[in-house]
C-alpha cells in the first residue's frame, strides 16, 4: 500500500501484489483466484476506510 497526498486534500492509494509460484501448473491454476482475492482485499479496505472516515466520492480504479 502506498498513500500519496493530492493537492485537494485527498490522496491517491496504490496497492501492488506480486505472486510467483515455483510450479508453472500451480501458477496457472492459482492465477484464476488471484483477481478474486485482490478484489476482496480492496473491498475490505474500502469498507474499513468508510467506517473510519465516512463515505466520499471515490474514483477507485483497477489498473491491473
Amino acid at each position: 500500500w502506498t498513500f500519496t497526498p493530492n493537492a485537494d486534500g485527498g490522496c491517491t492509494i496504490g496497492f501492488t501484489v506480486d505472486f510467483t509460484f515455483r510450479n508453472a501448473i500451480f501458477e496457472r491454476l492459482a492465477g484464476q483466484y488471484i483477481d478474486a482475492a485482490f478484489r476482496k482485499m480492496v473491498a475490505a479496505f474500502e469498507r474499513r476506510a468508510e467506517q473510519l472516515y465516512g463515505s466520499s466520492s471515490s474514483s477507485a480504479v483497477n489498473v491491473a
